[in-house]
């Protein structure tokens, strides 16, 4: 069990809930601190939290009461999974809105598209450029406009990320997977970008569209 970290676990802006990319960070501060940023093999976040916590490592999968798991890279073929377990103390930080990394936006067909970084990014830095970016091109190709239901678009979960020490230049969002449950809809997205080797190296990112009167 790693201690309690409190860091990024705030309301942002106007939001009534715990942004998924803030709960990743925790979990990588917590674990890794700001300069070691792991390899993801996965990062779900499995219902919304109110509370701060602590991340703890199971033998067997994660305990029902969970609320996000990520599985990470220890080294040498070896991975480990955490799971986020809240405790009884409520979370009352808010804070505003942060800076925009995104530079110029290119929409290519519907959720898909290229978007350029503002300037040269770290980890932390990348991680929200990547949720804003993908956010960003499903807010441009929405097409429910005139209908009295409102969509509320968020980040639910993301595989594969082997994070550069600095990301800059062009990234590339696919949308490769559409699924409907009851008045959600999620889609399934492909981030490539090139790493500081210049090779080309892709994640995949999930964000769910709720369709209704209140936000979720």
């Amino acid at each position: 069990m790693s201690k309690e970290v409190t860091d990024f676990l705030r309301y942002v802006g106007s939001r009534s809930y715990i942004r998924g990319v803030d709960l990743l960070k925790n979990f990588c501060l917590s674990h890794f601190g700001m300069d070691d940023f792991p390899n993801i093999v996965s990062f779900k976040i499995l219902r919304p939290i109110s509370k701060h916590g602590v991340w703890t490592t199971y033998e067997g999968p994660c305990p029902e009461k969970a609320a996000a798991k990520v599985k990470f890279c220890l080294g040498e073929g070896q991975t480990q999974e955490s799971c986020f377990i809240e405790n009884d103390r409520i979370i009352t930080e808010r804070c505003s809105d942060g800076k925009s990394f995104i530079g110029d936006v290119v929409q290519i067909s519907k959720n898909s598209g290229s978007v350029t970084t503002s300037r040269p990014l770290e980890p932390f830095d990348a991680l929200d450029f990547f949720i804003d970016g993908n956010k960003r091109l499903q807010e441009m190709s929405f097409d429910g406009a005139g209908s009295e239901q409102k969509v509320f678009i968020q980040f639910v979960y993301l595989s594969g990320l082997v994070m550069p020490p600095i990301l800059s230049g062009e990234v590339r969002f696919v949308q490769n997977m559409e699924k409907s449950e009851g008045n959600a809809k999620y889609l399934l997205t492909s981030v490539t970008f090139n790493d500081e080797d210049h090779q080309e190296s892709s994640f995949n990112l999930c964000f769910s569209h709720y369709y209704g009167s209140n936000e979720q």
